[in-house]
This record gives structure tokens, C-alpha cells and sequence, in this order.
């Protein structure tokens, strides 16, 4: 009997052992924390419908693109956007078939809202605007079944990663005229947990069983991380009206080191059984990270657009915008003081991150009917997402319409708008993308996303 239960303790050693090793250290989740990429969500119908904005901004989610556009409005605005989004990811793995599967996610937000009041002094003219800007989007949701088999292991793996949330900044702006073709503005961002919503979170269940040598082994593991996520930033802007026809905009959104409040809690339970004659070892662990202070530096991004009038009315014209983000200055800081890439997860000396360019075009056509104007748009992109060796390809389109309500007793000018309806549609794609998440398995993504964005702007009120 005694021989037996000394047996018993050796294979539990052996046990504990197999289950830090196979079970924790082996588990793909641990690769991939933060895997919604940190893409900028693009505020306002009309724009996104366009696509390209940073030399139109005449509107007042000029506060998101380019706060120097807010010296253009001639009314007092009040803006509201919801958004409507549909995301589909199709993953695939060349050594675990098995492993290949289809997510959806479904969504809807407020996209923005914004209060500008135009004014002028000392006949100049200024705005100044406090807005809510929706401005990174990530909500993603994953399912694996992984089968792996070697010389004396055979290992079944089912996997479950749910991550949400959203960044998002109150903006206070203010916009002045320089002179009657040069343009500044500032947006001084917010971005507060205790304001606005700044948090995510990721909630993690792995499923694990099999044999490694002639031991059965079964565990799982159930993990909760959230993050709070709070910092201040400027979106600094200008507007120079070059002749009646062409228009240049440039925008800079400065870096800033973002203050982040980390927690986690994770459960693990293994068995194990070596024999029929021995009890299954059983271990169950809690382990809690209370609230610990972290950061993460964002990085400085910047852009130019232009707008060129094709016709002498300025009822269609041609939008181009160009924006560099440098996501190799993008790092996250635990709280030992470890510097790793958000994107790649590797330490920040080791880790081939690029800066990504977006280029994007757009036209807009304004035909009016009677008093009222209907306006029609669309735009086309090529929009990177930041990976480790060089960034993955996104590209995509969008259309969209919108309705402006004039004043029926005034002349037919632009002066005299009462409220504006704007509707756009979205697309966006890309193919063999998330390679470098996890080469071993032969990972790759095609992945769509499908948005719909509403406008609503009354002016004057």
C-alpha cells in the first residue's frame, strides 16, 4: 500500500510539471492578448461616405479630422452619428485544418456627437466645440478547435476568446482665421474612463485533454482581464485655402503615454489519471492580480488632404487625404517596467513593427431641388493594419447620400441650412492577414467589415 501511494506522489510531481508545461506555458491563448487592432474609427456619415476628409472638414466632426475646419461653419451646429457595424472573419490554418473557422460580430454605437458654435471677434472668425468622439473599436471574438499529435502526446484543445470594448475622448476645440485663406485649430482629447468609455476586456476559456506519455491529462483554464485606460492628447490642424478651386488641409494627433489600470482573475483545474488502480491528482488554482498601475504610449500619427472643385458652382469635387501612423512608437509598459509591442507582443527591441500610410479618394456631388440640396458621394481606400514584418493589406470603398433642409423663405444659398440628413456605407477587407499571430499553426485571416453610419446635423437652432 505504501509503495502505491509513494507511486501516486512521484506521478502527481510528474503531473504538475506536465500541467505548467502542456497546459499553461503551451497555450495559444497566451499569444494573442490585444489582437483588435487599434485602428482609428472614422467619425460622421458624409466623411466616412467620402472617405477622404481632411481638406473638406466643413462640419462639425471637423473636431476628429481636422479642427481647423471648424472656422468654415458659418451656424451653430448640433451633431449626432450612430453607427451600425457587421464584422466576419474567416480563420485559417494550413497545419491545424481542423482549426479553420468563421466568427460574426455585430454591433452598434454612437459614433459621435458634437456641439460647434462658430463666432467671430474682432471680425475675425473662430468656433470653438465640445465634442464625444467614438475613436477605436475593439470588440472581436474568436472560436478554435485545436488536434495536436506527436511522437507520444495527443492533445485535443477547444478555445474561446471574447475581447471588448472601446476607446473613445471628449474634445474641447477651438478654431480661428489667420486670414480669409489660412486657417488653425486645436482639439485638446479627454479620454477618461470616468467620462467617456475607455476600457476593454477579454474573457479567455481553454479547454484542454489528452495523453502525454501514458498519462491522461485534462484541464481548463477561465481568465477575466480587463483594463481602464485614460490619458490627454491634441489633434493640432490647419486649413489653407490655396485659390477658389484647391483647398489643403494637415492634421497632427500628438503622442501621449496613456495611464492604464490592469486586473485580472484566472481559474485552473487539471486532473490527471496514470493508471486504473491509482485516484485521479486533481489541482485547482485562483490566481488574482488586483488593480496595478501600466502604460501604454500611443503613437504620434499625421496626415494632409486636399480638396480640388471641379466645377465653378462647387457642386462636385475631388478629395484626396494621406496619413502616416507610426505604430513602431506604439508600447505597452507592465508594470515591472517591461516595454513590449501592443501589436506583436514581443519585447520592443525585438519586435518589427512598420508605420502604416493610408491613402484615400473621394468625390462629392451637390444637386438642389428647389430650395433643398441632395448630395452624393463615394471614396475608395487603401487602409494598412500594423503587423509584425510589414503591415497587413486592407483596402475598401464607401458611398453614401445625404439630404440638407433649407430654409423655405430664404434664398437658396448655404448659408441658410436647417438640419441635414447623411446616410454611408462602408466596406472594408483584407485577405491572408495575422500571419505573424501565430506562424507555427499556419494562421491567416480573410476578414470583411460592413458599417453604416447616420447623420444627423441641425444648424442654428
Amino acid at each position: 500500500m505504501t509503495i502505491k501511494y509513494l507511486k501516486q506522489f512521484f506521478f502527481m510531481l510528474l503531473f504538475i510539471f506536465f500541467a505548467e508545461n502542456v497546459l499553461c506555458s503551451y497555450s495559444p491563448t497566451r499569444s494573442f492578448r490585444n489582437v483588435s487592432s487599434f485602428q482609428p474609427v472614422g467619425s460622421g456619415a458624409r466623411a466616412i461616405g467620402l472617405s477622404a476628409f481632411i481638406g473638406v472638414v466643413d462640419d462639425g466632426t471637423a473636431t476628429s479630422w481636422n479642427p481647423a475646419g471648424l472656422s468654415n461653419l458659418k451656424k451653430k451646429e448640433f451633431t449626432l452619428v450612430a453607427e451600425l457595424n457587421h464584422y466576419i472573419e474567416k480563420s485559417n490554418f494550413t497545419k491545424n485544418p481542423e482549426a479553420t473557422n468563421i466568427d460574426r460580430s455585430w454591433g452598434n454605437n454612437l459614433n459621435y456627437s458634437c456641439f460647434a458654435y462658430p463666432f467671430k471677434s474682432f471680425e475675425t472668425n473662430m468656433a470653438i466645440a465640445i465634442s464625444y468622439q467614438r475613436l477605436y473599436d475593439l470588440n472581436r471574438e474568436w472560436n478554435f478547435f485545436f488536434h495536436d499529435k506527436g511522437t507520444n502526446e495527443d492533445y485535443i484543445k477547444k478555445i474561446s476568446y471574447d475581447q471588448s470594448g472601446d476607446l473613445s475622448a471628449i474634445g474641447l476645440s477651438y478654431s480661428i482665421d489667420l486670414s480669409y485663406k489660412l486657417a488653425i485649430g486645436f482639439t485638446f482629447n479627454i479620454w477618461e474612463n470616468t467620462i467617456s468609455n475607455n476600457s476593454w476586456e477579454i474573457i479567455t476559456h481553454e479547454i484542454t485533454s489528452g495523453f502525454s506519455e501514458d498519462i491522461f491529462l485534462s484541464g481548463r483554464i477561465d481568465e477575466i482581464e480587463s483594463y481602464e485606460f485614460s490619458g490627454y492628447n491634441l489633434n493640432l490642424g490647419f486649413l489653407w485655402h490655396v485659390a477658389n478651386y484647391l483647398t489643403i488641409g494637415g492634421v497632427i494627433k500628438t503622442p501621449f503615454k496613456a495611464d492604464i489600470t490592469y486586473k485580472s482573475e484566472e481559474f485552473e483545474s487539471s486532473s490527471q489519471v496514470i493508471s486504473d488502480d491509482l485516484l485521479p491528482v486533481i489541482i485547482e488554482e485562483t490566481r488574482i492580480i488586483p488593480e496595478i498601475d501600466e502604460h501604454m504610449h500611443m503613437p504620434i500619427s499625421y496626415g494632409l488632404g486636399c480638396l480640388y472643385k471641379l466645377t465653378y458652382d462647387n457642386s462636385f469635387y475631388l478629395a484626396a487625404d494621406i496619413y502616416r501612423t507610426h505604430w513602431d512608437k506604439f508600447v505597452y509598459t507592465n508594470f515591472l517596467g517591461d516595454e513590449k509591442s501592443p501589436i506583436s507582443g514581443k519585447q520592443i527591441e525585438h519586435s518589427d513593427i512598420d508605420p502604416t500610410i493610408q491613402v484615400r479618394l473621394g468625390i462629392e456631388y451637390f444637386h438642389l431641388l428647389d430650395t433643398n440640396v441632395i448630395r452624393f458621394r463615394g471614396g475608395t481606400f487603401y487602409d494598412p493594419v500594423p503587423a509584425e514584418g510589414s503591415p497587413d493589406d486592407y483596402f475598401g470603398f464607401s458611398f453614401g447620400t445625404g439630404f440638407v433642409k433649407k430654409n423655405s423663405n430664404a434664398q437658396s444659398t448655404f448659408y441658410d441650412d436647417l438640419y441635414s440628413l447623411d446616410i454611408a456605407y462602408q466596406y472594408r477587407f483584407g485577405k491572408d492577414s495575422g500571419k505573424s499571430l501565430m506562424k507555427s499553426r499556419g494562421f491567416s485571416q480573410k476578414k470583411e467589415e460592413h458599417k453604416i453610419y447616420l447623420s444627423l446635423i441641425f444648424y442654428g437652432f
